[in-house]
């Protein structure tokens, strides 16, 4: 208020400059940063009003206008003006046009409408509301017995947010701008924080189960082919992070156990177990709980979703699953740029080094979505995303180690984003012939301890271990479920009747379906192509050439192949393979999972009750296919042939020599399906 004072002596003192004449006295209003003059006469107030007209003061121009009414001069502190202001005449009522009229030469109006018994003005500027309320107060119009009554509305600024919210044009971008803000001030910083303090645990203090706590795989991890592969893999990770690392090894081979056991009392380490999601909703959400990723985009999906059913024509709201993954990647690498930041000042002891992420089954979550085209071809952008975040934290930033734990990267090497060094290829072995040997018998000779009725035939079990050995491999899940059965009350033989037993059952599960002997199958194969590929497989002691089993099995079609590899009950290998995982030439070798799968196989395939119905399903599909093509060798045959009503034997010249030709296809046909059904009657 005192610096409206100011300005209203300032004003007074250059109005008295102005030498205007006819001026009786001048009123300041502090309040409206103006003043009132009174003239002697009209004509001496129209004199001044065009002489102010033209007049500048604090670098604005002058605004003269005459005083209709009776002007209320005051300075109440709590009423301050507005832009909206109100027309109201008591017994009578004024037009829409009378009321634009009156109001218009004070400014430009943006709202005229009724409200009760008044009409209510929005002017575009706070000057000429002012000027409209001064000078119109008081107004007696001809024709009307009252004056007019004139004054400020309280401008409803909620009312008028509301409105602007309701409009999609404005509250989309409005909540936009706001949700992207908050998210960068607030919300990042909190992610950050529980994203340090969830990597600053060791992996066994983060939900992760302890494999030592397992005697067998305890033994696992002490064998010497193991402890080998696991202080490599410390020389490794306690130097500065150069490429990407891949741990590889057939399925069940003992990788996840190798990992929790190694990273359990180290610090700066996330394990991603993405095995078992089969969406890439899925996929981010194990990525945002290892790594603590809080508040997940659900709880903000949610609440935004809330927030966009409030506007008109929008109900539905959903950050893209690709978007979010980005998002967890960025966050996760600014996090990662924080702690390295720290190095080596954080060196504490010997677990304490560079940061490690392990993405565990890339390989077998890319298999599991690869039936929805949407879903893979979503899948396949994040993995690009996480290889070029992967890059980027190890190669050009060395911020921390990247591992991925696959049981094959022949297909993941494929999406290296470009000029990207190969990365370093860990293998895991199965165990050798000796280290399970010895796994065995300490296992029988601790039992004959516990158990004295188990002492006297201690000595023959031993001699039977080479027998278990031909059976499981070194396999760890194959050698943990055979300590597990000799545990109980199996002996060894028993054992490994019950082990073969399950994996002919699960072959059987998983290769031919609930019911046997029909064309139905598990995937894009059918039964009588996966039993012809395991007749091939066990003649050729569990190997074979992938192109040879793709075309004289499978048509040349891949697809079958592609699932049973992808339900791992094949293997599929390059043959002589680069750094990345690639075959150098082309050749690919196909092979069984295990040991003890080719010994299922060759179980079944000895027994009568699963091979004959086998072969005989073979044989119908094989002499289904023979009279279909015979059929349209005899349908092209009587096109050719001439009718009764042909005119001419030189027709039948240009065709004689296909004709002859169909009927040595007939012939043939007809002979293969005599030798289907008669190798079916044999049999």
């Amino acid at each position: 208020m005192a610096h409206q004072r100011k300005v209203a002596d300032a004003l007074r003192e250059r109005l008295a400059s102005l030498n205007l004449a006819g001026v009786e006295f001048m009123v300041p209003m502090a309040k409206y940063s103006g003043a009132l003059i009174r003239f002697h006469s009209a004509e001496a107030m129209k004199e001044a009003v065009l002489k102010l007209s033209g007049e500048r003061f604090a670098l604005q121009a002058l605004r003269a206008l005459p005083v209709r009414g009776r002007p209320f001069v005051e300075d109440i502190v709590l009423e301050a003006p507005s832009t909206m202001m109100y027309l109201r005449m008591k017994a009578a009522e004024l037009t829409k046009t009378e009321a634009f009229n009156l109001l218009r030469p004070y400014g430009r109006l943006l709202k005229l409408e009724r409200n009760g018994d008044r009409w209510e003005a929005l002017f575009a500027t706070k000057t000429a509301a002012i000027a409209a309320r001064t000078c119109l107060r008081g107004l007696v119009l001809d024709g009307f017995p009252t004056s007019l009554h004139t004054g400020f509305v309280p401008f409803r600024r909620f009312e008028t947010f509301l409105n602007l919210l309701k409009n999609p044009k404005f509250a989309i971008p409005a909540l936009s701008i706001t949700m992207a803000t908050s998210t960068w001030v607030l919300v990042d910083p909190f992610r950050t924080v529980t994203m340090m303090s969830r990597l600053s645990l060791p992996l066994g203090e983060k939900g992760a189960s302890r494999p030592e706590s397992d005697s067998v795989v305890a033994q696992y991890l002490e064998a010497p082919s193991i402890q080998s592969l696991t202080t490599s893999l410390k020389q490794l990770f306690s130097k500065r992070p150069e490429r990407i690392t891949v741990l590889a090894g057939a399925a069940s081979s003992g990788k996840s156990q190798i990992i929790q056991s190694f990273f359990s009392r180290r610090p700066f380490c996330v394990r991603i177990d993405c095995s078992k999601e089969s969406t890439v909703e899925g996929f981010v959400d194990r990525l945002s709980e290892c790594v603590d990723f809080r508040p997940s985009f659900r709880t903000l999906n949610s609440i935004t979703s809330w927030l966009y059913s409030m506007v008109p024509g929008k109900t539905d709201y959903k950050v893209s699953t690709t978007v979010e993954g980005a998002e967890v990647l960025r966050l996760l690498e600014r996090t990662l740029a924080i702690i390295s930041a720290k190095y080596p000042t954080t060196k504490r002891d010997e677990y304490d080094s560079y940061c490690v992420i392990v993405f565990d089954g890339l390989d077998q979550f890319l298999s599991r979505v690869r039936h929805d085209p949407a879903e893979y071809a979503q899948a396949r952008f994040l993995l690009s995303e996480i290889f070029e975040w992967s890059k980027r934290n190890t190669e050009r930033n060395h911020r921390a180690h990247v591992m991925f734990v696959v049981r094959s990267f022949s297909q993941l090497g494929r999406m290296l984003p470009a000029q990207t060094s190969p990365p370093l290829v860990v293998s895991v072995p199965d165990l050798s012939r000796e280290e399970t040997h010895h796994m065995i018998e300490e296992r029988l000779r601790r039992r004959a301890q516990l158990r004295p009725e188990m002492r006297t035939a201690l000595e023959s079990e031993v001699e039977q271990v080479g027998h278990a050995l031909d059976l499981v491999g070194g396999r760890l899940e194959h050698v943990h479920g055979l300590l597990y059965l000799v545990d109980g009350d199996h002996s060894l033989k028993e054992a490994e009747r019950a082990l073969l037993v399950k994996a002919e059952q699960d072959l059987l599960m998983r290769g031919f379906g609930e019911r046997l002997f029909n064309s139905v199958s598990p995937g894009r194969w059918t039964q009588t192509q996966l039993w012809r590929l395991m007749q091939l497989l066990v003649t050729n002691e569990g190997t074979m050439n992938y192109d040879q089993a793709r075309y004289s099995i499978f048509e040349g079609n891949e697809a079958g192949l592609v699932d049973l590899v992808a339900e791992d009950l094949l293997l599929c290998v390059p043959e002589g393979s680069d750094a990345r995982g690639q075959s150098i030439d082309g050749t690919l070798q196909l092979s069984v999972s295990s040991p003890l799968q080719l010994t299922a196989m060759r179980s079944l395939l000895d027994k009568d009750e699963f091979a004959l119905p086998m072969h005989n399903q073979w044989v119908k599909e094989r002499v289904n296919e023979k009279k279909v093509e015979l059929n349209l060798v005899e349908e092209e045959l009587q096109r050719l042939l001439p009718g009764p009503s042909s005119s001419s034997h030189s027709s039948m010249k240009g065709v004689q020599s296909r004709v002859q030709e169909l009927d040595q296809k007939v012939l043939s046909l007809n002979s293969a399906i005599q030798k289907l059904e008669a190798s079916k009657k044999s049999l």
